[in-house]
């Protein structure tokens, strides 16, 4: 009888290890996955400080942001004041564009400064791919909004499964077919502290807007509003010369 009740004890023991490494393993690769995502999102609040920069670079141009909403208007873009592309300073990386008459030197550098803001605004959104030095021929995109939000509604799904169906009264309820001292311990507690437990250990969904985030507008590939923006900057040049010919001397060399 004391080989068959070891036995049996030892069957109940490894029962209720399975159950808790299952419980606590389930919430450990989630923890650990949420943990990576921040750090990503994280990542992504530096490539978006770039945005910035460009984007306030191109604010500088554009009569140190005085003209900034008429010109997304003309190129199509309805950018709100509150958007992070509203602002004016000089970006460190910003040159002049080719030509001899300083109406030209002029729409050249905003139109180069707006493929590189679209550039910087694409790579956010979307990323950009590279060789994946681990898999010849393979590619690897940068961490982008796009790859954070598929990955959060993924996560949010794992976080849905397993509060439903990882409760810690489900193993605690698993645990107590195996003893039945319990059963007198939840008439006299009542079964309410572990369902309080159960509240307590829940994980709460991700929610990218609280993540720090910026939200930038799609903006029109270069090649297609080159012509507005040629004609914008020049009809700005004839209004404002003097204004543009102080910005261009900041960014022109000596």
């Amino acid at each position: 009888m004391s080989t068959l009740s070891d036995y049996a004890d030892a069957l109940v023991e490894e029962g209720l290890v399975e159950a808790a490494d299952t419980f606590f393993g389930a919430r450990k690769r989630l923890e650990d996955e949420i943990t990576v995502f921040h750090q990503k999102c994280r990542e992504l609040e530096h490539i978006g400080q770039e945005v910035v920069a460009w984007g306030h670079g191109l604010g500088f141009l554009l009569l140190e942001g005085d003209r900034v909403e008429a010109f997304y208007r003309a190129i199509g873009v309805d950018l709100t004041g509150q958007s992070p592309l509203n602002g004016s300073r000089l970006h460190k990386d910003m040159r002049p564009g080719p030509g001899l008459l300083a109406g030209t030197r002029y729409w050249k550098t905003v139109y180069k400064v707006y493929q590189e803001l679209f550039q910087a605004v694409d790579t956010y959104l979307h990323g950009r791919h590279y060789d994946d030095p681990s898999r010849p021929g393979g590619k690897k995109r940068t961490i982008c909004l796009t790859t954070l939000t598929t990955w959060a509604e993924r996560i949010n799904e794992r976080i849905k499964d397993l509060n439903n169906n990882h409760q810690a009264s489900q193993v605690l309820q698993f645990a107590k077919q195996f003893r039945g001292d319990e059963v007198e311990k939840e008439k006299i507690t009542g079964a309410g502290v572990v369902y309080n437990l159960d509240a307590e250990l829940a994980f709460e969904p991700l929610d990218l807007s609280q993540c720090g985030l910026l939200d930038f507008p799609e903006l029109p590939a270069p090649q297609g509003v080159k012509k507005t923006v040629k004609s914008f900057c020049l009809d700005m040049y004839k209004h404002d010369k003097s204004r543009i010919l102080t910005i261009l001397h900041q960014i022109e060399p000596s």
